[in-house]
């Protein structure tokens, strides 16, 4: 017994300098960087416990997003949207539209003017207005949030979510494009929300590895386990530094289960609901070269949408007829954003959807 116990401890002290000894040789050859999140990435963002992040309320200047991106003026009103001023209640007797989205409503690599949502609202009634909730990076879970805690305080008639395609990658994630976030999951057929209060600062681990203070310990300290820990790491195809806490099926059920959950906290407001698609500009070049075939996930999310009732536009038939070489709807440097042009013919596919399903009434019928 002796002898066993004997050799063990060697086995274990043996183990240990060899793993000292490749923490040393890493330190000194192959030091793996300490990531840790961050939610200042842009001058108008500021971290937020609730959400993750947020436009920052009273922020102006000129964002200059990437090479080949159009410089933009941003403005942030004091309700922390950008544009104007948001005036609680819309007009007496009015008809109020929100639009809750990322990137794509905020309009990056656009001006306020050529936006969808501005181009829109510029053929709406004078008693009519629209707003414009869109935050950089948000997911369907954030945009889930806002809705509850903040934007139907606003009294909206009629309430647009509008989903790119990098949409469900950022539900299923924890930390999106480096920044900590909240995230749902679905237990016992019931929504749960995960990372909240939102730290402002984390590493780059799983959600129940930062609750571990021996892993997060090993992380803050250790080249070796960064090294281990990066290489579990799923890579996400739409953004870098992202850590996903399920795969794409579950994160397509948490989002369907969040967009049904709207639709009930908008008919409780008196609001009506519908959804808008936006496809990734590298969806429409696999649709041209493979016409008739499905692309990405928004014919599955298309069929769970018909099946709660829930009206929605799919924009890639259409974005996909507009586009032509010379007059993209997508950033060629950055595809999954769309250009001036492409706004416009957002804009004018979701009037006539919006007309179609006679979606700018009053749930009482009156426009």
């Amino acid at each position: 017994m002796k002898k066993i116990v004997v050799n063990l401890l060697l086995v274990v002290a043996a183990v240990t300098v060899s793993l000292l000894g490749l923490e040393f040789s890493m330190a000194l050859i192959a030091p793996r960087p300490l990531r840790v999140t961050t939610a200042e990435w842009a001058f108008f963002l500021r971290f937020d416990p609730d959400l993750g992040w947020r436009n920052r309320a009273g922020a102006e200047g000129v964002y200059r997003p990437a090479p080949g991106i159009p410089a933009t003026t941003v403005r942030i009103n004091a309700g922390g949207y950008r544009g104007g001023a948001y005036p609680p209640g819309g007009k007496p007797g009015g008809f109020r539209t929100a639009i809750l989205g990322d990137s794509n409503t905020f309009g990056y690599g656009v001006e306020e003017s050529d936006r969808f949502s501005d181009i829109i609202a510029s053929s709406f009634k004078a008693d009519s207005d629209l707003l414009n909730f869109g935050v950089f990076g948000y997911g369907t879970d954030q945009e889930a949030i806002l809705l509850e805690r903040e934007l139907l305080g606003y009294r909206p008639n009629l309430v647009i979510l509008a989903i790119s395609a990098g949409d469900l990658s950022d539900v299923t994630a924890s930390i999106s494009g480096g920044t900590a976030k909240p995230f749902f999951t679905i237990d016992e057929g019931m929504l749960t929300l995960h990372n909240t209060p939102v730290p402002e600062r984390t590493p780059y681990m799983r959600n129940r590895w930062c609750r571990s203070d021996a892993l997060t310990t090993l992380y803050r300290h250790s080249h070796l386990f960064r090294l281990v820990s990066d290489r579990l790491l799923p890579v996400s195809r739409y953004m870098t530094n992202t850590v996903h806490e399920m795969d794409e099926n579950e994160g397509l059920r948490v989002m369907v289960s969040l967009i049904q959950e709207m639709n009930g906290l908008c008919a409780a407001g008196h609001a009506r609901f519908a959804v808008m698609l936006i496809p990734h500009g590298v969806w429409l070049a696999g649709a041209k070269t493979m016409p008739g075939q499905p692309v990405g996930y928004y014919a599955a999310l298309g069929r769970a949408l018909t099946n709660s009732g829930i009206p929605y536009l799919d924009l890639t038939p259409g974005l996909l007829a507009a586009d032509t070489p010379g007059r993209p709807v997508f950033f060629a440097e950055d595809p999954v954003h769309l250009t001036p042009y492409g706004n416009r013919v957002v804009a004018g596919e979701l009037a006539r959807f919006l007309a179609g399903e006679q979606l700018l009434k009053r749930r009482d019928g009156r426009r």
